[in-house]
């Protein structure tokens, strides 16, 4: 049986789908810019209707104690953020509730310069003070795109698209991310695929003199479902539990009914160092008041 909500996210991915087409007309016509702020509007006017009600803003630039970050196509504002403020170039990075770079069709080259972006926002967010700074930064930073021509033939999109991020985040030659805070924290390709990064304060490394470090995965969301909608679905369901204090989020009950359940990629472990000495010398703070390690 179909819900009504189902239905919904049916509508919404015709209208994504629709936008994509006539950014990318627009684009063919060599009017890139054009095209790049249609392609904002479609993810504004999602947010403003599916996300937790907060102010949604475009091509801002992010300025804290670390100086001033390129421009971001899209920054949530937190609900206390001043709204005579809302029209300046700039806004404060202690104001912003999470930001996304936004991309029509998803190329190798925009998930190197997405980790890129999210290295400037840590540096000029500043130092924070609890295990979530140190381990994530002091925002959630993503990635969104209407569609891909990446991985056209391949039999697993989501496999395939773990191991692109994989290799650009943390390859051998030239890793982009080199701390845990670089990682992105969502990535979605709207009729393809939703990804985020699963973070543990501490992980068990099996057969190391290091028995447990911070550990990142990066996550596709696991569903057998051709239902339409669903991977956007699963990005406002995501979404709503970030910027949320709630634990029981209003759009808690989107995960069920699309059939959301984040799976495992490839763990990254990373030195006990990435926290400050304060941290390390009170372990307990790491973990939850049933003494299981924290996760974000």
């Amino acid at each position: 049986m179909t819900s009504r909500f189902q239905d919904l996210f049916r509508e919404l991915a015709t209208r994504v789908e629709t936008d994509y087409s006539e950014a990318r007309e627009h684009a063919r016509q060599s009017d890139p810019q054009r095209a790049g702020h249609e392609g904002e509007a479609t993810w504004q006017t999602l947010i403003d209707q599916w996300g937790p009600g907060l102010p949604v803003v475009t091509r801002k630039y992010i300025v804290g104690p670390g100086g001033e970050s390129n421009e971001v196509d899209l920054v949530i504002l937190k609900r206390d953020y001043p709204a005579h403020l809302m029209s300046h170039s700039s806004v404060l990075a202690s104001g912003v509730a999470a930001a996304f770079s936004v991309k029509l069709t998803l190329k190798r080259t925009h998930v190197r310069e997405a980790i890129e972006q999210k290295k400037t926002l840590v540096r000029v967010a500043g130092e924070g003070g609890s295990p979530k700074h140190f381990l994530a930064g002091h925002f959630p930073f993503g990635l969104l795109s209407h569609s891909t021509e990446l991985f056209a033939s391949a039999s697993s999109f989501a496999d395939s698209m773990i191991d692109l991020y994989e290799e650009v985040a943390h390859g051998p030659t030239d890793p982009a991310a080199t701390d845990p805070r670089h990682e992105l924290d969502s990535l979605l390709v709207a009729d393809a695929g939703f990804f985020r990064t699963f973070r543990s304060t501490l992980s068990p490394i099996p057969n190391s003199d290091q028995p447990w470090s911070p550990m990142t995965s990066f996550n596709r969301y696991s569903t057998e479902s051709q239902l339409p909608g669903i991977h956007i679905a699963h990005f406002v369901s995501w979404l709503g539990s970030q910027l949320s204090n709630d634990d029981a989020f209003a759009l808690q009950s989107l995960e069920p009914l699309f059939e959301g359940n984040s799976t495992s990629g490839y763990m990254t472990h990373w030195p006990i160092s990435i926290y400050p000495e304060h941290i390390q010398k009170n372990i307990n703070c790491l973990l939850n008041d049933y003494g299981m390690p924290l996760s974000y």
